[in-house]
């Protein structure tokens, strides 16, 4: 297992609201290399429901977040999406760690409409779950995760 900042608990909690807001938003060619959107309109989809109470939900948790845990959560969106394979995490954390420093990360983790669908696979790719009252059907495994402390 890869050691994390961020705990599983929290991680979890910002899949269950991006999960929320994940059946309204349009899906985007996704094909863009690590650092690129993949979506040339001035807004993202996710960005479309800023008026959404859960959308500001899901800005407000991951912007309180200290750097650390941000980086870890850009680091899993991109090994869920393929960017880094899971043994490259350390290397995708420490590239995560550039972008958090320039304050970038926070918009491309919460306006990324696969966000959940990639922090589940990372997670699962990195030998953690949610526990299934947490997520939605085949989010989880079987007997969740462990949820509290640093990891």
């Amino acid at each position: 297992m890869a050691d994390l900042n961020i705990t599983v608990d929290k991680v979890c909690e910002i899949i269950q609201h991006a999960q929320e807001l994940g059946g309204k938003a349009q899906p985007i060619d996704d094909d863009s290399p690590v650092g690129g959107s993949g979506d040339d309109s001035p807004l993202s989809p996710m960005q479309e429901y800023s008026g959404d109470p859960t959308y500001q939900i899901l800005v407000d948790l991951i912007e309180e977040l200290p750097p650390d845990e941000q980086a870890d959560l850009l680091a899993m969106l991109w090994v869920g999406r393929g960017d880094f394979d899971v043994t490259e995490f350390e290397d995708a954390q420490s590239r995560a760690n550039d972008e958090v420093g320039e304050g970038i990360a926070p918009q491309r983790i919460i306006d990324h409409p696969l966000l959940a669908e990639y922090l589940i696979s990372s997670l699962q790719d990195l030998g953690y779950e949610c526990p299934e009252d947490r997520v939605e059907d085949g989010a989880a495994g079987p007997g969740g995760a462990p949820s509290g402390g640093m990891l």
